[in-house]
């Protein structure tokens, strides 16, 4: 019997496809993405969710994960249309499926059929409304005038109960436009006093690139990679506008929470105890506030 951890581990993805073309359970479904995605094999992975969805219905949030990190990248492929047909065709399994399933959708869909329309009208009415998926594609489109025309409905949307990852869009676009007032964010149950114009922007200023560059060094699976570099971006969307000092033991948490994500064995092995605690302590920390 062959050992498809180990042969994850040892990066041998070619011959983990071959051991697990059988596709006759969960585990060996897992396993032979898991090696088409260490190939680059994006198309040959929308393939066989597709024919295996009714065995992958048995732990489908795992697997739609797999398929949102494809569409984030790679999504000309004619695959999605038909893995996302097949979904809709599913009963009801549970909240956290649904909500993959719709962000899939939106990520898929996106711009596809793009017409012309008054952003400045639409995001204000985003922002009212607090449509989080369509505040989520609006945002970046923002110029320094709809910041400043709307400027008290977005302090009153940083003060409100919209979600960490709209707040922190709408903080990095008033640190690029270097808007100067003092505004109130509301993180959790704490409301903050913030001036944009007093913070740095770590998706500019090199902090996320750095850390990536880092991560590089250290993941050489490279669909671990893709999902370490997209938990470090959703990880730092949520603190801004905090301060960010990564060191050593932070990486290390991070890629045992991408290994976590995609259900991968990982090895501490190479820790003592103490380091080990040091680690989960800053992996809960993460955890915690990517389910902000």
């Amino acid at each position: 019997m062959h050992d498809y951890a180990k042969l994850y581990q040892n990066q041998d993805f070619a011959t983990l496809v071959e051991v697990t073309a059988s596709l006759h359970d969960l585990n060996t479904i897992r396993y032979h993405l898991i090696g088409l995605l260490g190939l680059g094999a994006h198309a040959r992975v929308l393939a066989v969710m597709t024919n295996t969805l009714t065995l992958l219905t048995q732990s489908l949030p795992t697997f739609l994960k797999i398929h949102r990190e494809i569409v984030k990248n790679d999504r000309h492929l004619e695959g999605h249309e038909r893995l996302i047909s097949a979904y809709e065709g599913l009963p009801y399994i549970n909240q956290e499926s649904e909500e993959l399933i719709a962000e899939i959708r939106r990520l898929y869909y996106r711009g596809k059929e793009a017409k012309p329309f008054d952003y400045l009208a639409t995001l204000e009415k985003a922002l009212k409304e607090n449509k989080e998926a369509l505040l989520l594609d609006l945002i970046p489109q923002m110029k320094p005038i709809h910041a400043y025309q709307l400027r008290e409905l977005i302090k009153e949307t940083l003060r409100g109960d919209a979600s960490q990852p709209v707040k922190g869009f709408l903080m990095l676009m008033l640190i690029d436009f270097k808007f100067d007032e003092v505004i109130a964010l509301k993180k959790g149950t704490q409301l903050l006093q913030f001036n944009p114009i007093d913070a740095v922007n770590p998706f500019v200023d090199g902090t996320v690139e750095n850390a990536k560059v880092e991560l590089k060094k250290r993941i050489k699976d490279p669909s671990l990679l893709q999902v370490a570099s997209s938990l470090l971006s959703a990880y730092v969307l949520r603190m801004v506008p905090y301060e960010l000092d990564f060191e050593y033991y932070f990486y290390t948490a991070l890629i045992q929470t991408a290994q976590a994500y995609l259900q991968l064995p990982m090895n501490d092995d190479d820790f003592s105890d103490s380091e080990k605690g040091i680690i989960a302590k800053k992996r809960h920390h993460l955890e915690t506030i990517l389910k902000l």
